[in-house]
């Protein structure tokens, strides 16, 4: 059984004013969590197209697949995946509206253009084949977190083909929220209910205790403000259906305080079954 290490991260725009953690400064610092951690996927999130590029250029044997939200100046829901590893057999986007297949269309009051970028691969190793959606949900709009829910959730059903399926990304909603109960089947939103595992709580081993995946650059480690361990990380990587998995880690590699982004990865190591 080969397994399969899934990665999801947000990387902080690289053209946001931040100082001292400015994407000059931190990028190496994300290179090498990246080398480290080896994933086979990664679902990024606000990546813009030369910080992508970057980052192919100093990791070893990533593509890039999907497009921006909104132009090629735009963010993008970028999966990266390893080439040496998977071989990709189809790809493909759309956005997080009442027009999903409209690129750069919005609704519900979004912020901003939302998206979702997947891709179906096949594992070289034992030639098993998966699916894998990488999304970033509204930081504002309740309208739009839920309705993304239920929108993701119709595009798995009907584009993953019986295969195994994982749902990656920055949903801006803990794990008490109504997305997060929604894809995970504790509740209906427009009388459907989602079938998704959550990796961080059908894990064999959680590794790194914090509260927080988001922490604004400030590094938050211990998880004494939550009664329920995790229960305020915003980044998931939620699967379906079941499926053995080893191991789940928020990883806080930094250097001497410098991090490679506001949010903490999110590492999860999967058996396919």
């Amino acid at each position: 059984m080969i397994p399969l290490r899934i990665m999801t991260f947000n990387l902080r725009y690289a053209t946001a004013q931040d100082g001292k953690n400015s994407w000059e400064y931190r990028k190496h610092v994300l290179f090498n969590v990246i080398e480290r951690s080896q994933p086979c996927v990664i679902g990024t999130q606000e990546g813009l197209d030369f910080q992508l590029g970057e980052i192919i250029d100093n990791t070893t044997s990533y593509e890039r697949l999907g497009l921006a939200r909104d132009g090629d100046q735009s963010e993008y829901c970028a999966i990266l995946v390893n080439t040496s590893k998977l071989k990709v057999l189809d790809t493909g986007n759309f956005w997080l509206s009442e027009t999903p297949d409209l690129s750069g269309s919005r609704s519900w009051d979004t912020s901003c253009v939302r998206m979702a970028t997947w891709a179906v691969f096949l594992n070289e190793g034992d030639k098993r084949k998966f699916c894998v959606f990488n999304t970033h949900f509204d930081h504002v709009s309740e309208e739009a977190r839920q309705k993304s829910a239920v929108l993701v959730w119709d595009r798995i059903k009907h584009l993953r083909k019986n295969l195994p399926v994982f749902l990656v990304g920055d949903f801006n909603a803990n794990r008490n929220s109504a997305a997060w109960n929604f894809l995970t089947g504790r509740q209906k939103l427009e009388s459907k209910r989602g079938q998704m595992k959550d990796a961080w709580l059908e894990t064999e081993e959680q590794i790194g205790s914090v509260a927080e995946t988001y922490h604004g650059f400030r590094g938050h480690v211990s998880d004494e403000s939550c009664e329920v361990t995790g229960s305020a990380h915003i980044d998931w990587i939620l699967f379906y259906p079941w499926m053995k998995v080893a191991s789940v880690e928020i990883i806080t590699d930094n250097e001497i305080g410098l991090y490679p982004s506001d949010h903490y990865p999110v590492l999860a190591n999967f058996e396919l079954l």
